[in-house]
């Protein structure tokens, strides 16, 4: 059998499941005995992904990974931890995107209020209009720089 699992968030249910039927599988065709996984009988020995935890979840895990003397468990936990760190660091990118489109619509609007004023006024102020500019130019860069180092993060972690 082979069984198709993703490390992603949106698939762990899937890929819980996936696991605990091929283990009832497994069980099955090496004890003819055993009903086939998805009878009443078999849901008491295969408890599929209901309201665990993810302690729950990691422990099922492990012992699937332990029965299994071919599977270096250390480098699949290795794996387990980087694929946690990458979901964490895409979370925080979202939500620093996030924060940083609104950051940067108000920026816009005070930059188009600088810029109507300037525009405007028959007695403007150049050197205002300019320190202003340098204000609003240095707080988007700081901006753009801090999403920036994020996602040169992820993108390195992703490449290991």
């Amino acid at each position: 059998m082979i069984a198709c699992v993703s490390p992603g968030k949106s698939s762990a249910t899937q890929t819980l499941n996936t696991l605990r039927y091929a283990s009832a599988l497994k069980k099955q065709a090496s004890n003819p005995d055993i009903a086939p996984p998805g009878g009443a009988e078999e849901e008491d020995k295969v408890p599929f992904f209901k309201n665990t935890t993810s302690a729950e979840d990691w422990n099922f895990l492990s012992t699937q990974l332990l029965a299994h003397k071919d599977v270096e468990t250390k480098e699949v936990a290795d794996h387990h931890e980087k694929v946690s760190m990458i979901l964490e660091e895409e979370e925080v990118i979202c939500n620093t995107h996030l924060e940083h489109m609104h950051n940067d619509a108000n920026l816009r609007k005070e930059e188009e209020a600088i810029f109507s004023k300037f525009q405007d006024e028959e007695t403007s102020d150049i050197d205002e209009y300019v320190t202003r500019m340098i204000e609003i130019i240095s707080k988007k860069k700081a901006l753009y720089q801090k999403l920036e180092e994020k996602v040169l993060r992820l993108k390195k972690h992703l490449d290991e």
